[in-house]
Formats: C-alpha cells, sequence, structure tokens
C-alpha cells in the first residue's frame, strides 16, 4: 500500500462503511511495521472512536488566557478533556491541575498518550 510509506496520515478510524475503517487502521499498522508512526498518523473522527473509558489527557504547547467560561493555562499544563470537542470552532471543555474548567481551544494542546499496564499471557498455549 502506498500510503503506507507516507510520513503522515490522515484518515477516518470509524466509519459506516466497514472496509473504509479497515484501510486507515491497516494503513496505520504498516507505518508502524517499518517505524514508531505514533505521531504520524490523526484520525479525523477521533471523538467518535471508542476509548476505552480512558481519560484524553492533553499538554498545553502554549500559554492561553481565557476569558469567561473559559480555561486559562500555561504551557507545559496537563489537561483532561471532560467532554468532546465542539465543531466547528474545535474548542474543548476541560479540567487542568488546579481543577478550574472550561473550554479551550484544542490548538493550544497536543494530546498526551496515556499508557495502561494490561495482564500479560503466560506461555501457557
Amino acid at each position: 500500500m502506498i500510503l503506507s510509506q507516507s510520513d503522515y496520515f490522515v484518515g477516518t478510524y470509524s466509519s459506516n462503511l466497514f472496509f473504509l475503517e479497515q484501510v486507515g487502521r491497516l494503513i496505520t499498522q504498516l507505518m508502524h511495521s517499518s517505524s514508531d508512526a505514533t505521531f504520524r498518523s490523526r484520525s479525523i473522527d477521533w471523538r467518535m472512536t471508542y476509548h476505552r473509558g480512558l481519560p484524553l489527557t492533553y499538554r498545553a504547547v502554549e500559554d492561553f488566557s481565557g476569558g469567561k467560561g473559559e480555561l486559562s493555562f500555561s504551557a507545559g499544563e496537563t489537561i483532561v478533556l471532560t467532554s468532546s470537542v465542539e465543531f466547528p470552532s474545535y474548542k474543548g471543555f476541560g479540567r487542568n491541575e488546579t481543577g478550574h474548567e472550561g473550554s479551550f481551544p484544542m490548538y493550544k494542546v497536543e494530546q498526551m498518550l496515556t499508557f495502561v499496564q494490561y495482564l500479560a499471557l503466560n506461555d501457557t498455549f
């Protein structure tokens, strides 16, 4: 697949058309087979995918002084998304490290990876 050799992939991972979902996931998996492609792909429908109940955590990439109802934060601060992103404004609603909540522009943050410890399978098969 030629798309798996690209530098960056933007596509859909959930779709009403089963084959489109599988193509996006396949391209991403093929990109991982040659190198770590964690930050080389983006789902345009990420809010529709299942996150297994894990909170979506973001890190502020620059300062933001919010107005009324908005969340102010400093670069490097951790923000937990508490509800989905509004489209087309791309504003999230979250909580910062001090417990304050409000909306904020998604372009001021980057998603952090959440590592989860899963039970290892024994070599009993």
